[in-house]
């Protein structure tokens, strides 16, 4: 059955995340923080990668307390995005070099674009400089 990565499929998928969920996610941190480091090689994979280490910190700055200001539909497409991305057999297989990260930076653009005014607000409070997660361009991945 092939299924179209778009807001919808993003959105229908976060509403089944649970707090359960995001406790797998964090279990798997260093796990996620070494595929994050190991494909940040690549060079078109690096700002893809970036956002993804924004999103974890987020996760974890949320779970832990110390950032209490994201909404629970973000927290659920963030674990969401980060599920897809530990998920090697996806729409289309991790094992195929590059082309096996587009459906990943799919689901990755989608809640990015979502999610763009909590994770601005956080990278400031987190004193981040915005230019190395943020474009200056306005596009989807913006």
């Amino acid at each position: 059955m092939e299924q179209a990565i778009n807001g919808t499929y993003v959105k229908d998928n976060s509403r089944r995340i649970t707090e359960e969920d995001v406790i797998k996610v964090l279990d798997r941190a260093e796990e996620i923080d070494e595929k994050i480091e190991s494909l940040k090689q690549n060079g078109k994979l690096r700002q893809f990668m970036k956002r993804m280490q924004l999103l974890m910190m987020m996760l974890r700055d949320f779970w832990d307390g110390s950032y209490d200001r994201v909404p629970w539909a973000i927290t659920a497409s963030i674990v969401f995005a980060v599920l897809y991305f530990l998920n090697p057999v996806d729409l289309i297989p991790d094992f195929i070099p590059v082309l096996g990260y587009l459906d990943d930076a799919a689901v990755l653009a989608l809640v990015w674009k979502s999610s763009s005014r909590d994770l601005r607000q956080y990278a400031t409070w987190k004193g981040l400089k915005l230019t190395d997660y943020f474009s200056e361009k306005k596009n989807i991945l913006s």
